[in-house]
């Protein structure tokens, strides 16, 4: 059976190996706001098994357990960003500034691999610490944030999955709408 410690030891092996890069990267003709200072900065990084709606196969080559336990999971599937998998590092003293996803038809899934003491996540009024093994779920279109106050990284896997609360029906329609949105979008 897959455990949580296989996982954490293939994503420290890709953070030993310096595999992890900035999450934010703005392009320089594009406004940065509230990521100015995380924008080109390893203070938040991440190590992508899938990216905007592709796997990344050299990446889950790498990570063959984990790659396995994403077999099991029931994806939201929407194209474009969705879904997205990564090892989500942040370093010690660093924030995230409050933001909020994009849609609703999805909820975000996080496990913690590496927590010291000092670093929560809030989502709206909510704040919580996370535990190492123990998912949590949140939908990402109300304002949340990442807080590391403590003076070592924290690391968790973070995940795309399906609304629960969405039919087949809706799925479908989710889908529909994006790709609209897309084609008009180019």
């Amino acid at each position: 059976m897959l455990t949580r410690y296989e996982i954490r030891d293939e994503m420290l092996n890709m953070l030993e190996q310096d595999e992890f890069q900035p999450y934010v990267a703005i392009r320089p003709d594009k406004p940065v706001n509230q990521w100015r200072e995380l924008n080109h900065s390893v203070r938040w990084s991440a190590f992508h098994l899938w990216k905007d709606g592709s796997p990344i196969e050299e990446n889950l080559d790498r990570c063959p357990a984990t790659a396995q336990l994403l077999q099991q999971i029931d994806f939201c599937s929407l194209g474009g960003p969705c879904p997205g998998v990564y090892f989500s590092a942040l370093a010690p003293n660093t924030r995230i500034p409050p933001h909020r996803g994009e849609t609703n038809a999805r909820v975000i899934g996080h496990l913690p691999l590496i927590v010291p003491d000092d670093c929560y996540l809030r989502v709206g009024f909510e704040q919580r610490q996370w535990q190492e093994g123990e998912c949590l779920v949140f939908d990402d279109t109300i304002e949340h944030q990442s807080i590391n106050d403590s003076a070592a990284v924290r690391v968790v896997m973070v995940f795309d999955v399906w609304n629960p609360l969405l039919s087949d029906a809706d799925r479908r329609m989710a889908n529909g709408i994006v790709k609209a949105v897309t084609k008009f979008g180019d």
